[in-house]
Order: structure tokens, then C-alpha cells, then sequence
């Protein structure tokens, strides 16, 4: 790659880190999106899907209105709109104007993202296509797995605006480098309407889509599911094997750029989806032997599910070269991993082994508890949870818990403390309308916390047999 070439790819891959980072962060701020706005947590958590439907369905129709010759105007402005969209996201005091600038974000950003693998791709050498379409996807990995956290982190701090700004300024950092290191785009014919619809109609581009599905659908469907099934083989904390698949998908997004050049693409993608299908059956198996080498199929998993979209991509590009849209067929690529990351936001389930669930750790009081939240349906109208617990602690139960006054970080729909006994967990109680329920006792977190902790009824279970026995009581 010549300097241009490479600041150039590496630009995009800020704005990219950014895009990852703000497609799930306002998943991190719902409880204190909820607590502003005073609404119910279903209601809040609708940015999340806001932001999700309008990234996969909004930018592939922004791309293909676009004039396939003016890709570098289209890329400033849509990572323009994208800064203007977070900034005004932290400045407004109306859910429904928060809700509009939310898609507003999601269209910029999925457009962004398809223009600048585009541009990016169109300024650097033959042999170097896999590489730049990789560190672009490692930003936005990279935005996903390190951008989060810090993200939430400020959240915690200075209030989930915060979190915005921060993204607002990554974008906007990319922006101007953008506008002073971009070299001229290679000139480009003007594509017709007509022939970007036929790509509707291209069997190579929707034998890929559904490749893109496939895959989108074993890897981030099952994130979903990753905390329950950490948590039923008795372990304390699902964090460290979140972050080593976040790891995993950053190292694999990053690296994945010299195979592409280097192999074709149907051999790879072959490769990708076996390796992936081998550590999705291996996770279960290496669980019952031992949580530490339950780490490799992790960050296995993580490693070939990001990695996939980088010859995905590149493949797409090429079948598409001809006519001139590979950006539109780019953008049509996000469409799967939008319908596969719909679970990941709070939506509306019977239980917390069935919700699309978030599991949120963020230190709150000076003991430095971590509280766990699930999100889940029942509740969500109402700022107390009725909630049930199994023995010796039933003469706490059912007990409605509400959140300090003063907390907005914490979700007031149930949660759980890292170092006690995970037997202890939230079920719902579900008795028709509150008005039928049976009243119950409100307790303050602080107060349910002494209780706990000077209950000591129970024996920590020496084995994770008798744990899973005693959790399903």
C-alpha cells in the first residue's frame, strides 16, 4: 500500500470504529435513557431496534440513491450526518426526536460503512483488496469490543450522553482526516437505477446474502444465548468469556485481510463456516470438562464469525464490479447481520433464558458491587419488579426492589451481584394485572444487599452437579 492508500484505509477504520460502537452501546444505555425519559424499558429499548432496522434496511436504499460516481461526496456526507445525528442524539429532551435521530444514525452509518469499504477499496492496489476490506472490519470491531465498554464507563460518569460525544468526536476526528488525506477517486461510470435493481436478480450476490445470513445467524444468534449457557454450567461470570470472544473477533477481523488475498474466496469462506460450525459444538462439550477450555472455542467463534464478512465482502465486490454498485452490494450485506442482531436487543420474552438479553456489568456503589441486568418483557411498565426466590431466602420473597434514589445507572428490573451464589437469580412472577398481584414488601438495593449478605443459610455447593440441581429448584 502506498501512505495515501494506508491513511486512507486506516481513516475509514475510525469512522468504522466508531459506527461499531455506537450500533451497541445505546444497548448499555437503556436503564438511563429509561430513568430520563421516564418511560418503560420496552419502550426505550426501541432505539436499540430503531437504529438496528435502520442500518440494515435504510442504507442499502440511501447507497443505491446515491450516484455511484460521486463516492466521495456521499462518503463525507454520510459520515457527516452520522456526527450530526450522535451530537444531536446527546442534545435532545424528546424520546421521539432521540428516536429519529437514532435512525437517522443507523441509514448514515450502514451507507458510511459500504461507501467507505468502497472507497477504500478503490484507491489501493490489486493484491491489497483483502487486507483494506480487514482492517475496516477490525475497526468496527474494535469499536464493538474496546469502544463499549469506554463508552459505558463515561455513561456511568457523566451520564449516558456522554457516551454519544464520544462517538460524535471518533466520527468526527475521521472526518476531517478524511477530507484532508482522501486522494481523488478513481473515476467511475454513472450506474442507472435499472442496473442497481438487477442486482435483486443477481444468483451470485444472493448465493452470498444467504451465506451472510447463515453465518450471521450461528454466530451473533447464539451470542445470545452465550450468558444462560455460561451460567447454567455453574460459572460466576460470563465477562471473561465475553471478552475473549470480542478479542477473538478483533484478532480475526484484523488477520483474516492476508488469507483473502492470497486464497479464493469460496475455499475460505468453506474454511470459516467449518471452523465456526466445529467451536459452536465444541463450546457445550469443553464446558462439562472445564470452563478454561471452554476459552478456545470462544475465541474461536468470535475469531471466524468476524472474520467471514471480510471475504463476504470482498466477494461481493467483485460480482458486482462490472456494473459498478459493489458498494450497493455492500450495503445489502448488512441486512443479515441486522436480522441476526435483533435478538441482542431487549425484546419482549418469558423469561431471562428466553429474552434477547444484555448483560451489563458497571461498578455502582463503594463496595464496588456489579449488578447484572436482564431485560426482559414482564416489568417493563413499571419501575419494581415482583420477583421470587428459592430457598433458604424465601422469607425475602416475593420482594419488589427499587433503585436508589439518585442511581441512574441502575436498571430497576432486577439484578444480580458478581461473587455470590449464582443459585440466587430473578424469576417472574406472573399473576395478570398488577391490580391481582400480591402485594409484596419494597425493599431498596442497598437493603436487599444487608440481607443477603447476613443470610447465611446456605452452603455454597461443592460441585457444579449439585449446583444445577439446587438452580433448578
Amino acid at each position: 500500500m502506498t501512505r495515501g492508500t494506508h491513511s486512507t484505509t486506516y481513516l475509514v477504520a475510525i469512522g468504522a470504529f466508531a459506527l461499531g460502537m455506537a450500533s451497541y452501546v445505546t444497548a448499555g444505555l437503556i436503564p438511563m435513557i429509561q430513568a430520563d425519559f421516564t418511560v418503560s424499558v420496552s419502550v426505550a429499548a426501541q432505539l436499540v431496534t430503531a437504529f438496528t432496522l435502520a442500518y440494515g434496511l435504510g442504507s442499502p436504499l440511501c447507497v443505491a440513491l446515491l450516484p455511484a460516481h460521486r463516492q466521495r461526496g456521499g462518503l463525507f456526507l454520510m459520515l457527516g450526518l452520522f456526527v450530526i445525528a450522535n451530537a444531536a442524539s446527546a442534545l435532545t429532551t424528546s424520546l421521539a426526536a432521540l428516536m429519529a435521530w437514532r435512525v437517522l444514525a443507523g441509514m448514515a452509518a450502514g451507507t458510511y460503512l459500504a461507501i467507505g469499504i468502497a472507497a477504500a477499496v478503490g484507491v489501493a492496489p490489486a493484491g491489497a483488496r483483502g487486507k483494506t476490506i480487514s482492517i475496516i472490519m477490525g475497526g468496527m470491531a474494535s469499536g464493538t469490543v474496546l469502544g463499549v465498554p469506554l463508552g459505558l464507563i463515561l455513561a456511568e460518569r457523566w451520564g449516558w450522553q456522554a457516551a454519544l460525544w464520544l462517538i460524535a468526536l471518533i466520527g468526527l476526528m475521521a472526518l476531517v482526516g478524511l477530507i484532508f488525506r482522501l486522494p481523488p477517486m478513481p473515476a467511475t461510470q454513472v450506474v442507472p437505477m435499472r442496473r442497481k435493481l438487477s442486482i435483486l436478480t443477481d444468483r451470485r450476490v444472493i448465493g452470498l446474502l444467504g451465506i451472510s445470513l447463515l453465518a450471521a445467524i450461528a454466530s451473533l444468534g447464539m451470542y445470545t444465548f452465550i450468558a444462560p449457557l455460561i451460567d447454567v454450567h455453574g460459572e460466576r461470570s460470563v465477562t471473561p468469556y465475553l471478552w475473549v470472544w470480542g478479542v477473538g473477533g478483533v484478532l480475526g477481523s484484523f488477520l483474516i485481510g492476508t488469507l483473502v488475498d492470497r486464497f479464493s474466496g469460496p475455499r475460505l469462506t468453506f474454511s470459516i463456516m467449518l471452523l465456526l460450525g466445529i467451536a459452536l459444538i465444541a463450546l457445550p462439550l469443553l464446558l462439562d470438562i472445564s470452563s478454561w477450555l471452554a476459552l478456545i472455542p470462544i475465541a474461536l467463534w468470535g475469531a471466524v464469525g468476524w472474520a467471514l464478512q471480510v471475504p463476504q465482502n470482498n466477494e461481493l465486490m467483485k460480482a458486482r464490479e462490472p456494473q459498478g454498485d459493489g458498494n450497493l452490494a455492500v450495503a445489502l450485506n448488512a441486512n443479515p447481520l441486522s436480522i441476526s442482531a435483533a435478538p441482542l436487543a431487549p425484546r419482549s420474552a418469558d423469561s431471562p433464558w428466553r429474552c434477547g438479553c444484555l448483560s451489563i456489568h458497571s461498578p455502582s456503589s463503594p463496595g464496588s458491587w456489579r449488578y447484572q441486568a436482564w431485560a426482559c418483557r414482564h416489568g417493563y411498565g413499571s419501575d419494581r419488579m415482583h420477583t421470587e426466590w428459592p430457598a433458604p431466602i424465601r422469607e425475602l420473597a416475593p420482594v419488589v426492589l427499587t433503585p436508589p434514589i439518585g442511581r441512574r445507572s441502575v436498571l430497576p428490573i432486577g439484578f444480580k451481584m458478581a461473587g455470590h451464589d449464582r443459585c440466587i437469580r430473578w424469576r417472574l412472577i406472573n399473576q395478570g394485572p398488577l391490580g391481582t398481584q400480591q402485594k409484596a414488601p419494597c425493599i431498596s438495593v442497598a437493603a436487599f444487599t444487608e440481607k443477603v449478605q447476613n443470610s447465611e443459610n446456605r452452603q455454597r455447593p461443592t460441585d457444579k452437579l449439585s449446583h444445577r440441581r439446587q438452580c433448578a429448584q
